[in-house]
């Protein structure tokens, strides 16, 4: 005696087969997590920055084998004298002065992911006014404003 198959089990049966038999030959593609696409950053600059001093800024190029969050706490106040600074191996410095526009073309390795972006205002602790993270949806050309005290994106 035989047992009635419905068509629609048999149906779901030979799906179930294929699509197992698809993992075995097309097996996932492995994760590969998004890289930054910003190529150049504007820094435009008020007439009167940083209480008429230059504004050391560092660009700080995060890769997969760095920890942003590694960085953030850090802090933007502790990290031009900090050891991480000096044994950072993908970032650019530069200083700015009032007035100023300038252009930065990155010099980041391939597989960076954030850039973040510290500036060390005089006699300016709070840590978010002084620091720009740029995540992989970042434009290709980004533009920072800074003013007297502060970095705006």
């Amino acid at each position: 005696m035989t047992i009635p198959v419905k068509p629609y089990v048999a149906v779901l049966s030979a799906l179930l087969i294929l699509s197992s038999c698809r993992c075995f030959l097309f097996p996932p593609k492995p994760y590969v997590p998004p890289r930054s696409q910003t190529e150049t950053i504007l820094f435009k600059c008020d007439r009167t920055i940083n209480e008429g001093m230059g504004l050391p800024v560092d660009v700080i190029y995060i890769t997969g084998d760095d920890n942003l969050k590694e960085v953030t706490q850090i802090g933007p106040d502790a990290w031009f004298d900090s050891k991480e600074r000096e044994d950072w191996t993908f970032k650019q410095t530069l200083m700015l002065k009032g007035g100023q526009e300038i252009i930065l073309k990155l010099s980041k390795p391939p597989e960076t992911q954030f850039i973040v972006i510290f500036a060390s205002f005089y006699q300016v602790k709070d840590p978010k006014v002084q620091q720009v993270i740029l995540t992989p949806n970042a434009a290709e050309e980004e533009v920072i404003w800074v003013s007297a005290h502060a970095l705006y994106h």
